[in-house]
């Protein structure tokens, strides 16, 4: 539903559509493709197996690997950019991303995401079922070559890169909001309480600054290390401490990402924020408000009653006499 009103707002609204706000649509877009495989997810619990065939599986695997190569690489194209912004506009350079560039990333990452998604249909590897075989993924578990270098491949394009560029552009985030106040900090070493005030709102700053930054590299690792943790135990020998229980956590936790995504990459954004309240308050005006429909059941427009047999006599008796 919050992927869904991410792409209202951009849609309804003007003011978002921007080259970053791009970025962030497509993470909403991807997490909400993941989001539409909940009902046949549900189904198969309710079955109590599998409920797809060889063809649905193929299907339900090739729009996992899509919506999740594109919203891991949707959200490290958006701390990347962030990363830029910030850094860049530090040293007076004109950093703001260009629409041309917005557009070129996001075809980049849906059409690499889908090139990889092929390719198990293709021959390299395949797309069995998981867990408790309700949902379909890459075979992770096989020890034929061929399949366990398409499985290190996405755990390299899809786990170990994404994080590399994750944490420096984190890093590079923080350590420039420092540098900045720092270099205010000394200029406003005049003391008195101004200053102090000051000081103390730039350590606010700085402890939400770290504090969101922790929680987006928590729900980031949360979500897609238990798939890597499978390749590497496939990989060290000890995939036999692999049960179905255990097998399941991963696409659940990729879910519970797509989820909460839209939230800390976009709601939280002031200037989104603001559009999506400007749009409830729009919605909350132009309905009736409940006192008014309460107070006036019957709303409808009056009508003139009509005259009954009684008042029709009175007026013919009261006519003869007149004309008498």
């Amino acid at each position: 539903m919050a992927n869904g009103g991410i792409l209202f707002l951009w849609c309804s609204s003007r003011l978002v559509r921007t080259p970053s706000f791009l970025l962030i649509m497509s993470l909403a877009l991807a997490d909400l493709l993941m989001m539409l495989k909940l009902p046949i997810f549900l189904i198969g619990i309710w079955c109590q197996g599998p409920c797809l065939g060889l063809f649905g599986c193929e299907m339900y695997g090739v729009v996992s690997v899509i919506s999740g190569m594109a919203a891991i690489w949707s959200l490290t194209a958006i701390v990347v950019e962030r990363a830029w912004v910030i850094s860049f506009s530090k040293l007076g350079v004109i950093s703001k991303l260009k629409w041309y560039t917005a557009i070129e990333v996001v075809l980049l990452i849906w059409i690499s995401a889908i090139v990889v998604s092929v390719l198990p249909l293709a021959g390299w590897n395949r797309y069995v079922y998981e867990g408790y075989l309700v949902s379909c993924s890459i075979d992770m578990y096989s020890n034929n070559f061929i399949d366990k270098s398409y499985v290190w491949l996405l755990v390299f394009v899809g786990w170990v890169g994404p994080n590399i560029l994750i944490f420096y552009c984190s890093y590079a985030i923080v350590r420039a909001n420092r540098r900045n106040n720092t270099l205010m900090m000394e200029l406003m070493a005049v003391g008195g309480d101004t200053a102090q005030n000051f000081q103390k709102q730039r350590i606010l700053e700085e402890r939400r600054l770290w504090r969101v930054s922790s929680m987006m590299l928590t729900v980031w690792m949360g979500s897609w290390t238990p798939y890597t943790v499978v390749v590497l135990f496939n990989a060290t020998g000890y995939i036999h401490l692999i049960n179905p229980h255990i097998g399941m956590l991963p696409a659940v936790f990729c879910k519970t990402s797509a989820a909460v995504n839209p939230f800390i990459y976009g709601f939280c954004l002031p200037k989104i924020k603001g559009e999506a309240l400007k749009l409830l308050k729009r919605y909350r005006s132009t309905r009736p408000s409940p006192e008014n429909s309460s107070r006036f059941p019957n709303s409808s427009p009056a009508r003139t009653p009509r005259p009954s047999i009684i008042h029709m006599i009175s007026i013919n008796n009261r006519h003869a006499s007149t004309s008498c």
